[in-house]
């Protein structure tokens, strides 16, 4: 298969160095501000202090709640009392009409009895021991109501006396109350204000992870695009040594050389393993995004209309086996097999020949082309 000459190569630097240049765009945008694991650290310290604040005020509060409760429990109550004050003196006072009103039938009930049988005008005429008899009937009548009455007045000047006290006692406890009130009203605006200080911070703290996260993506970008730039100058070196080798036999070099030995499917597969040169490797991967080993020459195989296993011990028992002391033997599209023995494979490449492979070495670097001896010898060779 023919091999680029510098000329060639430019059509594969050029996009990396345009690449390297956004990059670097990237990079310093986010480098302006950048964030450090010492910003977020220092703002996740005070969410927490925030955090530890709210859940202080949430305990305030919750006590103050409980204080309230029980204030307007020791209002209510008071007031219940004053209540039943009131419905207590209202009725002695009802007691007291009646009894005035009984006091007063009864005394002249009593002036009349006494007077039976006499005229008005005989009683307005009575003698001094007539009067006399007339008002102990009405003194003797009405003691018992007039000692009920004198009863009955006492229990309202306790009672008020005690309607008083509670009407002190009200005004104390809704006092307390509005206090109580106005302390919840005031921690409760505490809370908030820490609350929007807690989320302020943890926006901060998004915001700044972000930013890392991005500047992590611009870094590992950047480091890709110059491991590629690395791997096609290094191509491009190995392409400069070869033409001054050829140079020094006293032959030619040029981007059209001689196709490596092989049929057809096994140069377009070849190709369609080239096409993957600069994608990462991604342990099981088999897309454009990342390959493995075995997942780049399963790819490659099957763009040129040929069927392998996925793993490179099973492509291993799957293929036609050829010497790997014979290299002369092997064509393009060839599969070498590395590892402990041909029972213990362990990685897999495809020849492209004149002792290269295209590969997917490991994690961490990009598929490329090496020499067949790069990771150690093949333990074998299979040609699907």
């Amino acid at each position: 298969m023919s091999r680029p000459s510098s000329k060639g190569l430019l059509r594969y630097i050029t996009p990396i160095v345009g690449l390297l240049v956004v990059l670097s765009l990237l990079i310093s945008i986010y480098d302006t501000k950048p964030a450090s694991a010492d910003q977020v650290q220092t703002l996740q310290q005070q969410a927490a202090s925030i955090a530890s604040q709210i859940n202080s005020e949430n305990s305030q509060l919750d006590q103050l709640s409980q204080q309230y409760y029980l204030a307007q429990e020791a209002l209510s109550s008071i007031q219940g009392q004053i209540a039943a004050a009131k419905n207590s003196i209202a009725k002695l006072k009802a007691n007291q009409g009646a009894l005035r009103n009984q006091l007063r039938e009864e005394a002249i009930t009593a002036y009349i009895e006494a007077g039976s049988g006499q005229s008005i005008e005989n009683a307005i005429n009575s003698n001094a021991d007539t009067i006399g008899l007339q008002q102990g009937y009405v003194a003797t009548a009405t003691g018992n109501v007039s000692d009920t009455l004198a009863a009955l007045t006492r229990n309202q000047d306790q009672l008020n006396a005690q309607l008083s006290s509670l009407s002190q006692n009200e005004v104390k406890a809704q006092s307390t109350l509005d206090s109580l009130k106005q302390s919840q009203g005031a921690a409760s605006a505490i809370q908030q204000k820490l609350q929007n200080t807690e989320s302020g911070l943890k926006g901060q703290i998004a915001q700044l992870v972000a930013q890392q996260q991005a500047q992590a993506r611009a870094a590992a970008a950047a480091a890709a695009a110059a491991q590629l730039q690395a791997a096609h100058q290094a191509q491009a070196a190995l392409l400069a040594r070869q033409a001054a080798s050829s140079l020094l036999q006293g032959g030619s070099f040029s981007q059209n050389a001689p196709v490596p030995v092989g049929a057809g499917p096994g140069i377009a597969a070849v190709r369609a393993a080239e096409s993957y040169i600069g994608v990462p490797y991604v342990w099981g991967g088999t897309s454009r995004s990342g390959v493995d080993c075995s997942g780049l020459t399963l790819l490659a195989w099957q763009a040129a209309g040929v069927s392998i296993p996925r793993v490179a011990q099973d492509q291993y028992y799957a293929t036609a086996h050829l010497s790997v002391d014979n290299p002369s033997s092997w064509q393009a599209g060839d599969l070498l097999f590395y590892g402990g023995g041909p029972n213990s494979i362990s990685h897999v490449a495809m020849y492209i020949g004149s002792g290269e492979v295209v590969e997917a070495l490991e994690t961490g670097t990009l598929v490329g082309i090496y020499s067949v001896y790069y990771t150690g010898a093949p333990v074998g060779v299979g040609r699907p």
